[in-house]
């Protein structure tokens, strides 16, 4: 969730900064309409936050890292108690 709000801001930003652009070079046209001002700035934005949700996905959390050798540790406790208990057997 994370990575995806930080996309979002810095899509914004790059969206503002792209309209501006547009707006000061009139690459368009001097006529180009409010709104397309603000689809500039929601593409950019839409894309930063997509961005940002694939990275979010991409990297491991620590709570996962923590779950995952939880995991681990229990399954290695049971194999060494099963081992023990094999041991006293023979």
């Amino acid at each position: 969730m994370r990575h995806g709000i930080l996309g979002m801001i810095s899509g914004f930003a790059v969206g503002v900064i792209a309209a501006g652009l547009v707006n000061t070079t009139e690459l368009f046209g001097p006529d180009m309409l409010n709104s397309a001002y603000f689809s500039i700035i929601l593409f950019f934005t839409f894309f930063g936050s997509w961005g940002g949700g694939l990275t979010g996905v991409a990297t491991l959390m620590e709570l996962t890292l923590l779950f995952e050798r939880g995991l681990s540790l229990s399954s290695l406790r049971t194999r060494l108690r099963r081992f023990e208990k094999r041991k006293f057997l023979l």
